[in-house]
């Protein structure tokens, strides 16, 4: 973990992930030497957030066509998952103390 932190992560024992991390690298046009500042990496943060609602969402809605579906669950209608993210959100907010618990 120190050596990460430092700029210097061992990959000398496992060609094959020091190889993959560099086509990732190229692939991505990611200069490893480079530091992030605040503003990209607030930037990546909320693309990558955003990315993971999308897919999530995706995967709710297409579940009922998925073959490891063997409940035979019904795909989530948007109206729920919005309703379902929107309590997600408020329970987060109440245990951060942002926001004071509305009573029910």
């Amino acid at each position: 973990m120190a050596n990460v932190v430092e700029g210097k992560p061992d990959l000398s024992h496992c060609a094959w992930a020091r190889c993959v991390e560099h086509g990732i690298y190229r692939l991505c046009g990611i200069d490893p030497k480079a530091e992030m500042g605040w503003k990209q990496y607030a930037i990546s943060l909320l693309l990558l957030n955003t990315l993971g609602v999308i897919v999530v969402y995706a995967l709710q809605r297409l579940q009922v066509a998925a073959a490891v579906n063997p409940q035979h669950f019904a795909a989530v209608s948007a109206r729920g998952f919005l309703v379902q993210h929107r309590r997600q959100l408020r329970h987060q907010h109440e245990l951060a103390g942002a926001t004071p618990a509305k009573s029910r």
